[in-house]
């Protein structure tokens, strides 16, 4: 069989500077909520998956992880076979 038995997902995010205060932050997280955003995600076919930054955080790291483990698997599947 050729081929990687792997699933990625499509998302967007809006990422702002570590240095925020959380007065900033909550200006953004209801901002991104209310604005042009809301009409972005129909007129390119998205839908919302809303995260604070504390859950999109923990998101990312997630991600990071498993794309980490995704990549390693398919770089030793890559040199295991001489590809």
């Amino acid at each position: 069989m050729l081929g990687v038995n792997a699933v990625s997902l499509f998302w967007r995010s809006v990422i702002g500077p570590k240095e925020m205060s959380p007065a900033q932050i909550a200006f953004w997280e209801r901002e991104v909520e209310r604005t042009q955003w809301r009409k972005f995600l129909p007129d390119n076919l998205l839908v919302s998956d809303f995260q604070n930054a504390r859950d999109a955080a923990k998101f990312l790291q997630s991600e990071y992880a498993e794309d980490k483990t995704v990549l390693t698997d398919l770089w030793a599947w890559r040199n295991s076979d001489g590809f």
